[in-house]
């Protein structure tokens, strides 16, 4: 009796989301960024050495207070966010206090959000917003880890909010959770990533990438991992993107 063999296509739904995931695995800035901008001492460039999630990711580093960062536009009064941060052993404080890994401003570039390294004697994580000031995220940061940081920020005087959380896929149990505060009411117009500030230098690099942007929790979205960025040849990836998302799965 002779033999048949029959292939069957797989087919995998893709996240998609209102920005990213920006893996910068096209090699060059500001990628999938709107703009790239620098001011002061600050740097943030490519690396190619595979430090976080694929080939490419960026690099902040900064000889005094300064900041350098890709941004992309934005008009949402609430949304999740999510990157990847390294921070390897040989960074030090030079003459800074904190570097900011990550940012959200409103049209006249008041702070929304920010979230910091802050100098403990070890890398905490904080976050500082112009209007809804300083909060201790209650993290301290090992080196040499690769951490994913997911986010939900809410503007508001009376039911503002802020989440954070770290290597987690629960939407349920975030690490920090203020609770209802004034964020202010102007809208997240500035999505900023790279090194937004900081207030001195620093002694070599930290790194970030995958950013993402989206409506809902983002985690570990439909089941596939932040990780996986590479699929079988013969698989059909189905991407829903609808007018108002901008995808790029680098």
């Amino acid at each position: 009796m002779a033999s048949h063999t029959h292939t069957a296509d797989a087919v995998i739904t893709q996240a998609s989301f209102l920005f990213g995931r920006e893996g910068f695995e096209g090699g060059s800035l500001p990628a999938t960024f709107d703009s790239q901008s620098n001011w002061g001492s600050g740097t943030a460039t490519l690396d190619g050495t595979s430090k976080v999630q694929g080939t490419y990711s960026l690099k902040g580093g900064a000889t005094g207070e300064g900041g350098q960062w890709v941004e992309e536009a934005a008009d949402y009064s609430e949304a999740y966010f999510q990157y990847k941060l390294l921070i390897p052993s040989d960074v030090a404080f030079g003459t800074a206090t904190s570097f900011q890994t990550f940012a959200l401003l409103d049209s006249s570039d008041n702070t929304v959000a920010a979230f910091s390294a802050e100098d403990w004697g070890s890398f905490r994580f904080t976050a500082w917003g112009t209007t809804m000031g300083w909060k201790d995220i209650g993290t301290t940061l090992s080196t040499d880890t690769e951490y994913q940081i997911d986010v939900y920020v809410k503007v508001g005087t009376t039911e503002g909010r802020l989440k954070v959380w770290i290597n987690q896929n629960t939407e349920g149990t975030p690490d920090y959770d203020s609770g209802n505060i004034n964020n202010g009411t102007a809208n997240i117009a500035k999505v900023r990533a790279g090194l937004p500030y900081t207030d001195g230098s620093i002694t070599n690099y930290f790194y970030t990438d995958d950013f993402v942007v989206d409506e809902e929790y983002i985690g570990n979205k439909y089941g596939v991992s932040p990780a996986i960025k590479t699929h079988t040849a013969d698989f059909i990836i189905q991407e829903h993107v609808s007018w108002k998302r901008k995808a790029n799965y680098g």
